[in-house]
């Protein structure tokens, strides 16, 4: 087990200097191939019920991400700070009070925070057709696009959402001061943040040049 978790960083991070290393229209494209790939594994763990294994790849993962971000001089927006910082604060809070065990109060919203690394494939694959394979983007943007719609509005907004309302219903008023809570609400947030962006990007025209700052 542990070396599945191993070989999965390793190779998130391989895959990731490499990209950096080929030309791409796009700055965020290494970044978005190298997140294809980690959310499959991650995904892979979420399905396999290792909860535990699926929130230590995507604290990782979002570790890595703003390193070598940083490294590479890419532009980092307000909304990627907020979403890497509450996520590493709720993987590190997750892993400590050991929140990913289902009997756990806070297990169902944990596991629907990490699923949301499930429609970041799709996501991600569609940015990338867009940006780098305009033609090939062309003949297959509808079902590219719905399945990112669907895939989000199901997992980010749905899921998400459900799971933060049940927990609000059972948790004691006190807890709303706590800075784990406030990074939930975060997220949440920007769920909804993002799928106004992401309606936004799926009816621009095809035409225009490539955006870099969908999500």
């Amino acid at each position: 087990m542990l070396t599945s978790v191993i070989a999965q960083c390793v190779l998130f991070v391989t895959l990731r200097v490499f990209c950096e290393n080929l030309q791409f229209r796009n700055e965020e494209t290494p970044a978005r191939i190298a997140s294809i790939v980690h959310s499959l594994g991650t995904a892979f763990f979420i399905r396999a019920q290792r909860n535990l294994d699926s929130i230590a790849t995507t604290l990782f993962a979002l570790c890595v991400d703003w390193l070598l971000n940083t490294w590479y001089g890419k532009k980092i927006r307000l909304s990627s700070v907020l979403h890497h910082s509450a996520g590493i604060g709720l993987c590190l809070f997750s892993i400590w009070k050991r929140t990913w065990d289902p009997a756990h109060t806070w297990g169902e919203i944990t596991m629907a925070l990490v699923s949301m690394e499930i429609t970041n494939p799709i996501v991600n694959l569609t940015i990338v057709c867009h940006d780098e394979y305009r033609a090939l983007f062309e003949f297959v943007k509808i079902p590219l696009c719905a399945l990112t719609l669907g895939a989000w509005i199901y997992y980010r907004i749905w899921t998400l959402g459900l799971a933060a309302f049940r927990l609000w219903e059972k948790t004691p008023l006190n807890t709303y001061t706590q800075w784990y809570f406030h990074c939930v609400l975060v997220l949440c947030l920007l769920q909804v943040y993002w799928l106004k962006k992401l309606f936004n990007a799926a009816l621009r025209k095809s035409g225009t040049e490539p955006k870099s700052n969908v999500v």
